[in-house]
């Protein structure tokens, strides 16, 4: 039981992996005919995804390091629930 926080810290990261590969994959398709100034703001959406997934990531490993293995496990879930929130905002607006 000792070592169940850091397998759900290390589930969560995979998770926001997946969700910035996700999202990343989803910008390059969204810029296929796009106009210059609309692969601007997504070459800067695609910046900000990235950032914000090493930033869970980090702030998790330092908060797991700190012995706080609940905040870590939520630092690092919280990406991928942003990244999954813009997505379903993105389908419901049609973006």
């Amino acid at each position: 039981m000792k070592h169940v926080p850091l397998i759900l810290f290390i589930l969560a990261c995979a998770g926001t992996l997946f969700a910035t590969v996700l999202s990343l994959t989803m910008c390059m398709a969204m810029g296929a005919n796009s106009s210059p100034a609309a692969l601007r703001v997504l070459k800067s959406l695609m910046i900000g995804v990235t950032l914000l997934a090493i930033a869970g990531v980090t702030t998790g490993s330092f908060l797991l390091r700190a012995g706080h293995p609940g905040g870590a496990l939520a630092a690092a879930l919280a990406p991928a629930a942003i990244m999954v929130l813009a997505f379903v905002f993105s389908l419901v607006l049609k973006l």
